[in-house]
């Protein structure tokens, strides 16, 4: 009944991860269209993103480096204190409960300073966000920003460049080998038994090459966002006594 449980946690988690960016995209593509005019991004805007996810705030002010430390450190401190209590529920170590306190500690001093940070450059530095153009040397979307998303969130930078189908079948794929990293891991440990330990291994193969292919989607989709609006193509034949041809008509 525990493990069920877990696994119907674990399940509603992994499916809010997903969700999350999509049901607030719609206002970051309003709060973005602000920025185009030239005027600061709101503070409160990237102050509730800092704290509904680590490092978004930052992400959204385009401080990508920032945005990085904070997501994968607060997360990486919330992960292992998860993992910490859970091997306490099942084997009840005082000491496995005290790691569990301290990275629980950890993971929320992260997550007040990456809300603070959030706020202080907001009202200190001012961010405008990407200031891309539809025809000039910046795309509309910020690549780097794209793939700092689909970093976090397997698909997130799919989301933010608003292919939507990509964004569901690069998380369904990552989310799927995670799975079954984690099923074998377990397995292994169990038992023992060496072909779960290579399947362990070949999952985490297959992981990283679907990892590593939704990154770099997400970089090429912020460069091409809008592309086919900027470029548009006509073929007119040329018909003359001298020659048969075809002109090719590019327009920007």
């Amino acid at each position: 009944m525990y493990c069920h449980k877990i696994n119907n946690l674990s399940a509603v988690f992994i499916l809010g991860l997903f969700l999350l960016p999509v049901l607030l995209n719609a206002q970051e593509a309003t709060d973005t269209a602000e920025a185009d005019t030239g005027k600061a991004l709101p503070v409160s805007s990237a102050v509730w993103r800092s704290v509904v996810l680590p490092g978004w705030g930052q992400i959204y002010q385009e401080r990508l480096a920032q945005g990085a430390v904070f997501s994968f450190g607060t997360l990486g401190f919330y992960f292992n204190a998860l993992n910490y209590l859970n091997q306490y529920n099942k084997y009840g170590r005082p000491e496995d409960k005290s790691k569990f306190r301290a990275y629980v500690s950890l993971g929320i001093l992260f997550h007040i300073g990456n809300i603070i940070d959030a706020a202080d450059a907001g009202l200190r530095l001012k961010p405008k966000g990407w200031q891309g153009e539809l025809l000039g040397d910046k795309p509309l979307k910020s690549p780097w920003g794209a793939v700092l998303r689909s970093a976090i969130i397997p698909g997130w930078g799919q989301v933010y460049t608003e292919n939507y189908v990509k964004a569901a079948a690069y998380f369904a794929v990552n989310a799927f080998m995670v799975y079954r990293i984690h099923t074998a891991n377990v397995n292994y440990w169990k038992t023992k038994e060496i072909k779960y330990k290579e399947d362990r291994t070949r999952f985490a193969w297959y992981f990283g090459v679907a990892y590593l292919i939704t990154l770099a989607d997400a970089y090429a989709s912020a460069y091409l966002y809008k592309f086919d609006e900027a470029l548009e193509m006509a073929f007119t034949p040329v018909l003359t006594p001298e020659q048969i041809a075809v002109t090719l008509y590019v327009r920007f």
